[in-house]
């Protein structure tokens, strides 16, 4: 018969570690993010990134 506890605890661990990678990106996204718009670039595509840009009336 399995052992359910083993497995149970198995993916309960598994799901936390998950959970943590998936909080870590987000917050390195989000300091990102904040850079780009303190520097006023774009944070969302690098900096040598050759984006043809609306010309201005």
């Amino acid at each position: 018969m399995p052992d359910y506890e083993k497995l149970y605890y198995f993916l309960f661990n598994e799901i936390s570690d998950v959970i943590a990678r998936l909080q870590e990106a987000q917050r390195k996204a989000e300091q990102l993010y904040i850079a780009g718009q303190e520097e006023g670039t774009d944070p969302m595509l690098p900096a040598d990134w050759d984006v043809i840009k609306p010309e201005k009336e």
